[in-house]
């Protein structure tokens, strides 16, 4: 299978780039730039005066001519195993398993992607709440050298389930934890990935090229990628990005020094963790007052989706032994869940207020201009401080509305009136890989939005439209024709090639999909309405088989969209209802001159009048109908049986595909 080939072929990645490391002291800020010109990269240390940096090799000779004092960083002693504390990407996902294990009623696993050499990254999903008021995430370990960083992450996940004083926490809040987000760099305890990429200066809000190792383009690694999709399907309204290699707490923002809104909010958050963690020396800081910094996660997390993000530095020493090791993790014992524990939230759920259904809508604080994005599921919360705060709430295609919300109180429920969509749609919903799509009218003005992801302008191209396929992350994208919206009208498919469905099935009760690499914790959404909103499909997982097996009673007619995240893949599931088979078969005779259709067969084994395209297993295979763009490179076909036994006739269906990398 292919998920197998690439794990098995994890081995055969290229060794890690040669990397300067060096201790650098600047006598000035006039140095400071200097250093910059020269491409070297802050690696998070500081000792006496003394700035721990990477660069190229090649930039030694310039460094020295520079006139500023510098010296090569020591080579970390190797630990034996009996010292060294911190766990291998192996047994970090054997301890997340024992931790599933033995708390099933408030632990969910979930596989979030896969590292370059193969690895699984892997999440726990903490909560003991049906519809948690909260919604949090840790992640560990953005850097392989930092390994008392994934321990402290860990020891959080155990300490929010097991210790007794905390289960209201878990009762109300919803927590995301990542030991190791860059598992390749924990086997090969260096900072970058195994392409040699800084992940942490890979992500989309205000990348730079500039910056050192910060990959290709935005999101070019499948690492980030994966992070990336976490945040697409859950909207945090806090969170911590953890390190090592120094001992403080940051706040964005990072790349520039101009203040946000959210300044003193964020400051008082970092004197609650502060006042809780006994580390020696521990202080709090705007991210970009220490040093700037582009494309990392908490710019990102807090620019696109309103999350309060902070850099947490938990050690000087970034792989301690094991007694050092226990010491970090009972300094931050008690931190992190205080800071978790903040008393006052801005939270709520967004509905169509014809339908029930949720609503993917914007929050914006009206004393506080930074944005609170809503999920798939309408659900948002943020911290705020300890007053009566106004809100307006908005969504394309809804009447925004403005309220007073109550930070102390429970989430409550918002439902926006619905208004006019446009008149003109999409006549292929997916996305060509040249950037290509057609309208099946007249347009003056089209741009693609997601929440969440910056706004994109498609350019008129004779009878088509174009935008750049690497601004568009892969998922459902909206469309505003003309100032009138058309609501998840275009699938943007993934870049890498083994993501894809591989085969759909129909088995009497359930729809089988194949997905390979299918991972734990899958989650399928369907389109429903005219609005096209999002609404979460209960499934069961075949992981042996790499199955996910839905009711068939889910797809409600031929047309059916459905949207599937697991393993850091989003991919589509897309019917065209308008769609025949070339050579439709006839309508069975049943000598009825009113054309009655005949009783169904008792079971699938001894099917009547099955149509061509569909094997003798009730497996859907190339056939029919082709609905998608022949240049897409994971061609599916499906012929609804669904539409089989209502009317006796096959139906088209559906396919998923690859696309360009994003930006976003």
């Amino acid at each position: 299978m292919i998920w197998s080939l690439l794990v098995a072929g994890s081995a055969l990645a290229a060794p890690a780039a040669p990397v300067l490391d060096v201790w650098v002291r600047p006598r000035d800020q006039e140095d400071h730039h200097t250093l910059r010109s020269l491409g070297l990269g802050f690696v998070e240390s500081v000792d006496n005066g003394w700035w721990r940096f990477h660069g190229e090799p090649s930039v030694e000779p310039l460094l020295k001519t520079s006139g500023i004092d510098y010296r090569r960083a020591s080579v970390r002693k190797t630990t034996t195993k009996t010292e060294d504390a911190h766990r291998s990407p192996s047994e970090m996902v054997s301890a997340i398993e024992e931790l599933a294990y033995d708390n099933p009623d408030s632990v969910e696993i979930v596989d979030l992607g896969t590292s370059v050499e193969g690895r699984p990254i892997v999440g726990l999903r903490l909560t003991r709440s049906a519809s948690p008021r909260t919604r949090m995430r840790i992640l560990g370990a953005h850097h392989g050298d930092e390994t008392s960083s994934a321990e402290v992450t860990l020891d959080a996940a155990k300490r929010l389930i097991e210790d007794p004083s905390l289960s209201a926490l878990l009762d109300e809040a919803e927590i995301w934890v990542v030991p190791h987000v860059n598992p390749d760099g924990i086997a090969m305890l260096q900072r970058y990935n195994a392409n040699s990429v800084d992940l942490n200066r890979n992500y989309g809000f205000e990348w730079s090229s500039s910056s050192f190792r910060p990959g290709d383009g935005p999101f070019s690694e499948p690492e980030t990628r994966a992070i990336r999709a976490l945040g697409a399907w859950n909207a945090f309204g806090l969170g911590l990005s953890v390190h090592s290699g120094a001992v403080n707490l940051g706040w964005v923002w990072n790349y520039t020094t101009e203040i946000t809104p959210d300044e003193e909010l964020l400051s008082s958050l970092a004197d609650v963790y502060a006042e809780d963690c006994t580390t020696e020396g521990f202080w709090t800081t705007n991210g970009a007052e220490w040093y700037i910094t582009n494309g990392d996660t908490t710019d990102w997390s807090y620019g696109r989706y309103g999350t309060l993000d902070y850099t947490l530095e938990v050690s000087v020493n970034k792989h301690p032994d094991g007694s050092q090791m226990a010491l970090v993790i009972d300094e931050h014992a008690d931190a992190i869940p205080a800071v978790m524990s903040w008393p006052w939230w801005a939270s709520g759920r967004i509905t169509d207020a014809a339908t029930g259904l949720p609503v993917q809508g914007t929050v914006t604080l009206v004393d506080d201009g930074q944005h609170i994005v809503a999920g798939p599921d309408g659900h948002f919360s943020r911290p705020v401080s300890e007053a009566v705060w106004g809100v307006e709430v908005s969504a394309p295609g809804y009447a925004s509305s403005v309220m007073s919300l109550e930070p102390w109180a429970p989430a409550i429920e918002i439902a926006l009136e619905p208004t006019a969509l446009s008149p003109i749609t999409p006549e292929d919903r997916w996305l060509g890989t040249d950037g290509m799509f057609t309208l099946d009218g007249e347009a003056d003005t089209v741009t693609l939005f997601r929440p969440g992801h910056a706004n994109v302008t498609a350019e008129p191209t004779g009878s088509s439209w174009r935008v750049t396929p690497s601004k568009l992350s892969p998922g459902p994208w909206s469309l505003l024709i003309d100032g009138l919206p058309r609501l998840n009208a275009v699938f943007v498919p993934e870049t890498d090639e083994y993501a894809s469905i591989a085969s759909v099935s129909y088995t009497g009760d359930d729809i089988e999909i194949d997905v390979p690499g299918l991972g734990r914790g899958a989650r399928v959404w369907r389109l429903d309405g005219s609005h096209r909103n999002f609404n979460r499909v209960e499934v069961e997982e075949d992981l042996e088989r790499e199955v996910l097996v839905l009711p068939a009673s889910a797809m409600v007619d031929s047309s059916t969209d459905f949207v599937i995240w697991t393993r850091g893949m989003q991919l589509v599931l897309a019917g065209l209802g308008a769609a025949e088979p070339e050579d439709e078969p006839d309508i069975l005779d049943t000598g009825d001159p009113d054309g009655d259709e005949p009783e169904l067969p008792d079971s699938w084994e001894e099917p009547v009048d099955v149509p061509d395209g569909v094997d003798d297993g009730g497996e859907l295979k190339a056939g029919g109908c082709q609905v998608a763009p022949q240049d897409y490179p994971h061609l599916i076909w499906l012929v609804s049986l669904i539409g089989l036994i209502s009317r006796r006739r096959s139906q088209c269906a559906f396919q998923n595909c690859s696309s360009p990398s994003s930006s976003d």
